[in-house]
């Protein structure tokens, strides 16, 4: 009517006067936005409307739920909403609107901000955090009483309208690193907020070029060249792309509002994140510029019926930049009440214009940042809550079940625990063991021989008895110190290589037989020789000269091999033995570590004494029987290697009746000592191999489980404190019996709070 009025009026004064003799109409007066929203007045209830919360019961039942979730090491995932935009069209006031409070200007969005809202119920005031960075370390923390920034270990808080200041100093150039806010209150919901930089309008898939005064990255070490060159509007983009293509994420597509031709964002989310657009809501702002355009409830009528069915759509009208800044308040309450109420009014501006324009109701529930709230904060934050009590009714199940499987365990097993019992536990546990220690006797490696082990110096510094000397520490051979073992040793096989057990006295007895072959070893000096003449000559006068010298001077350096040769040999393959013991109980233990870490959830305490972990009294008695069993195999390896000297008298006077003619009395007994001293090692050798290691990897499972049976009953409750065992078995009864209770309990609260999330509802 109004378009027609003014034809009408056009061309009646055509006839009075031209064209050109008209009046220029007056210029478009701009609107004072302060003024206009000052001059509506908000009833409280709209306030409450627009800024509705769960109910109490509602808030409660969250908490209990995260509570459960955390006592049954499950997470109540939090549903995501990734902010997608222009510059400019509103993302960051969106947050503000959404959360109602105000957090200061932010220039613009050059970081991904995650903004993490989550429900504690002691913040009766908001809590609102960043995560630590880098950059921190140049901030000076203050006291709270200024408002400005406080330290914490891992999180710097702030206050309140800080908070775009503070994102403005963290973000000076585009950055694909997140930006993490944690905020707490009373009456929030759970729900993460993304905020994502603003894609320009030159973006590629809105087809223009990038322009050139766009933010760009400040990576180190990159040329300016290619800082350049770079597109500020793909970088932007690529940021946009990574944040949401997880298929949880619901997608918040945020642009002005406009004629349908215009709108590029749905467009954009079908070909670029969403083709269904099943998990995407898009927002308009600045509904009431696209409102003045209509003249009659028709347009607005086509306007809301154009829109793409597939598409969730939301209409809003917020404020401008200069009404933001005149927000101001002495604390949070009332700052949070005059920007609520700005929003509040805003909407109401709309809803006058809808009101001319005879908006039809079923509309309504698209218009208002209630509306959007209720949509994607408050809907989602419940749904979240309603879609993990299965998980959690699954997990009681699954630990109850847990429970009372270990409680019946645990009663089975006190009933069953006697003697007879021990006595099985006991023989499984030294029969395995006693197989390790033959395994690592035989040569496996599963006692960690680079650890355990021992190299042929540092067995050599241990025993120090291969110096070899007599009774008045003189040293029987000619130059056979430290130096030359030192040298014989270099040429033993694998002499720098960690060994033990049987590969280990095989060494030795190498070491043993190379030192034999060394003229230091045997070579006799002028003065043996003499001493050893003047007794034959006075007390054997009747046989010949050279063979008897050369016969009493042996029998002298044979004689001195029981305690210098024998004996150590015998204590190397003891000692090497017995250290197999610790070794094998280190083996035991790994195992046993190994078991619980697979049975972690159903082990008792009879479980933990299949590997005897608590018992070392019970181990240090196993340890002496078997040093007790290698001392009684090193006897008997002892008595056969001296056997091997009785028949050296017998094979000197055989040698005796050689013709020696052209040989002096020194060179006869250096070569009998020679022949005789090889022959009496490989001997001793063969002895140790025959009575010390066949026997041991033979005969040592069952001489050391012949002893074990033999222990009486009330040892063994000595040992293993019987009496004191069934205690601890019946405390643990009882602790399984109040899980399974509490467990039971839990299942009945989570019962009731799947009828309380049976339907959506807020309060007021």
């Amino acid at each position: 009517r109004r378009m027609s009025e003014e034809k009408k009026v056009g061309f009646e004064g055509a006839d009075s006067s031209s064209v050109e003799d008209q009046p220029s109409p007056e210029p478009v007066k701009v609107v004072d936005e302060v003024a206009e929203l000052n001059a509506i007045t908000v009833d409280p209830s709209l306030l409450q409307t627009q800024y509705r919360q769960f109910s109490v019961d509602t808030t409660e039942a969250f908490a209990r739920i995260l509570a459960l979730a955390r006592e049954l090491n499950t997470s109540v995932q939090p549903p995501e909403i990734v902010l997608i935009g222009k510059q400019g069209a509103g993302k960051s006031l969106l947050v503000e609107a959404l959360i109602g409070h105000p957090l200061g200007a932010v220039k613009e969005t050059l970081r991904p901000t995650l903004l993490q809202i989550s429900n504690n119920a002691s913040a009766e005031k908001p809590k609102i955090s960043f995560k630590s960075e880098k950059s921190d370390s140049m901030i000076v923390s203050k006291s709270d009483s200024t408002g400005s920034l406080l330290r914490t270990a891992s999180e710097v808080s702030i206050k309140l309208p800080q908070v775009a200041e503070e994102v403005n100093r963290r973000s000076p150039s585009l950055n694909p690193a997140p930006l993490i806010i944690k905020y707490e209150w009373s009456h929030a919901g759970n729900v993460t907020i993304i905020d994502t930089p603003g894609l320009v309008s030159s973006v590629p898939s809105f087809g223009s070029s990038a322009s050139s005064d766009s933010a760009s990255y400040t990576s180190d070490g990159e040329s300016s060249e290619k800082k350049e060159n770079r597109d500020p509007s793909k970088e932007r983009e690529k940021i946009v792309m990574e944040w949401a293509k997880a298929a949880h994420r619901l997608l918040v597509f945020v642009e002005q509002a406009d004629d349908w031709e215009s709108v590029e964002m749905i467009e954009y989310a079908k070909k670029k994140l969403d083709v269904k657009l099943s998990r995407s809501v898009f927002i308009f702002t600045h509904l009431n510029k696209q409102l003045s355009k209509f003249a009659n409830p028709r347009d607005l009528q086509q306007f809301f019926q154009r829109r793409p069915m597939e598409a969730k759509c939301f209409f809003v009208t917020l404020f401008s930049e200069k009404v933001r800044s005149g927000i101001s308040g002495n604390d949070f309450d009332e700052l949070s009440s005059k920007f609520q109420n700005r929003i509040a009014q805003a909407y109401k501006r709309d809803q006058m214009l809808l009101s001319e324009l005879k908006i039809d109701k079923r509309y309504d529930e698209l218009v208002g940042i209630g509306n959007i709230r209720t949509s994607v904060i408050l809907e989602n934050s419940w749904r979240a809550f309603k879609e993990c009590q299965p998980e959690l009714r699954k997990q009681l199940a699954l630990s109850k079940k847990l429970t009372n499987d270990a409680l019946k365990r645990q009663q089975d097993q006190r009933q069953g625990l006697d003697i007879g019992k021990m006595r099985s536990i006991i023989s499984n546990y030294v029969a395995d063991w006693l197989q390790c220690v033959v395994a690592l006797s035989d040569g496996s490696n599963e006692g960690n021989p680079s650890l355990n082990g021992q190299t042929l110096s540092e067995e050599n510094a241990y025993f120090e008895s291969l110096e070899w000397t007599d009774e008045r520490k003189k040293h029987l051979m000619v130059d056979a110190s430290e130096e030359i073992l030192e040298i014989v040793s270099q040429d033993v096989k694998n002499s720098d290589t960690r060994m033990y057990g049987a590969i280990q006295l095989e060494r030795s007895l190498t070491l043993l037989r190379l030192l034999v072959k060394q003229k230091e070893w045997w070579t006799i000096t002028e003065e043996e020789r003499e001493v050893a003449a003047a007794v034959t000559h006075l007390n054997r006068s009747d046989l010949t000269l050279n063979p008897a010298v050369a016969s009493a001077v042996i029998q002298g350096r044979m004689k001195a091999w029981e305690s210098k040769v024998i004996e150590p040999i015998c204590q190397r393959a003891a000692a090497s033995s017995k250290r197999l013991a610790e070794i094998a109980f280190s083996v035991m233990s790994q195992r046993s570590q190994g078991a619980r870490r697979m049975q972690s959830n159903q082990r008792t305490i009879l479980d933990e004494m299949q590997h005897l972990s608590g018992f070392q009294y019970f181990k240090s008695i196993i340890r002496d029987i078997y040093y007790d069993y290698i001392d009684k195999l090193m006897k008997q390896c002892r008595e056969k290697c001296n056997n091997e000297l009785e028949t050296v008298q017998l094979v000197y006077w055989e040698s005796g009746k050689t013709a020696v003619a052209g040989k002096s009395e020194l060179d006869v007994t250096n070569q009998l000592m020679s022949e005789i001293s090889e022959a009496i090692c490989t001997n001793i050798c063969l002895k140790c191999h025959q009575h010390f290691v066949v026997l041991l990897q033979r005969d040592l499972s069952g001489e050391i489980l012949k002893d074990i049976s033999s222990f009486n009953d009330k040892m063994l409750q000595q040992v293993f404190e019987m009496e004191k065992l069934k205690q601890l078995l019946q405390v643990e009864e009882e602790k399984h019996k109040l899980n399974l209770q509490d467990l039971s309990e839990k299942e009945v609260q989570l019962r009731d709070l799947s009828v309380q999330f049976s339907r959506f509802s807020v309060g007021k």
